[in-house]
């Protein structure tokens, strides 16, 4: 009797573990019989070669401190960043004539590409991609436009205000020397970066890029502002970060503004 019992007893629990697994909704629940084994490849990345384009106004052989991203047009005579975007690659950068097989490339052209549309490609071999259905090699081309610095977008005159202050509009204009003494990108002018004050300065201490702008050492007359400037990618819309003294003298509290505008010429 006790042979019987126990004996039926097993079988019930078989019967009911069978129906429970029939049951079973799941497929990712390896006890189900509609399991489905993940795909190792389902979450699988192509490879990129998508880099990013920047410029330095630090000059060329110094430390670089500062990088500017730009989309095509750059200066000749300062340096050109390239940097791939995709970690532990194999790289082959084809800069005109030149390759370079680093992730990051550091670069500059010369005068005498001035005026030219400069294809630059990125070759990226991915070893981390391991299935044959995800590609291990991309290519991505941009072309660079190097131009003088006499014809950066930079330059002009802009009408905005100061975030602190959006209810009252004046009018900023960053402007080349025309004296010939001087090269175009020394010794320019900066007006108005405090509101209505029309007194034009002279900037020594300038460095610029075909979309961006920093100055120091700026006259007396102009409140001895030091800060910089970005176009944004329409070139036609200005941000200028700066701090500026609260009075017409030096070594007086300064207080810190951005200055939000749009070209009007």
């Amino acid at each position: 009797m006790r042979n019987t019992l126990l004996m039926f007893f097993l079988v019930s629990v078989m019967v009911s573990c069978k129906t429970c697994k029939d049951d079973c909704p799941d497929s990712t629940n390896p006890d189900c019989p509609n399991y489905v084994a993940p795909d190792p490849c389902a979450n699988a990345v192509a490879a990129s070669a998508e880099f990013t384009t920047s410029q330095s106004p630090d000059g060329i052989g110094v430390v670089i401190q500062h990088l500017i991203p730009f989309q095509r047009n750059c200066f000749t005579g300062a340096s050109i960043v390239l940097s791939a975007q995709k970690d532990s690659c194999i790289y082959k950068w084809i800069v005109g004539a030149d390759i370079y097989t680093t992730r990051e490339v550091v670069f500059f052209f010369q005068s005498t590409f001035q005026g030219q549309d400069i294809p630059i490609s990125l070759i990226v071999t991915d070893t981390t991609v391991s299935c044959p259905n995800v590609s291990r090699i991309d290519t991505v081309t941009k072309i660079l436009s190097p131009q003088h610095p006499c014809d950066g977008r930079i330059w002009g005159k802009y009408y905005g205000t100061w975030e602190d202050n959006p209810t009252d509009s004046f009018a900023v204009e960053i402007r080349q020397n025309t004296d010939p003494t001087y090269a175009c990108e020394e010794y320019n002018l900066i007006i108005g970066l405090r509101p209505h004050t029309t007194d034009t300065c002279v900037v020594p201490m300038l460095k610029i890029l075909y979309n961006y702008i920093s100055f120091d050492e700026v006259g007396s007359l102009c409140y001895f502002p030091i800060g910089s400037g970005i176009l944004d990618s329409t070139y036609n819309r200005i941000r200028i970060d700066y701090t500026i003294s609260d009075s017409i003298g030096w070594g007086g509290s300064r207080s810190a503004h951005v200055f939000n505008g749009y070209r009007i010429n």
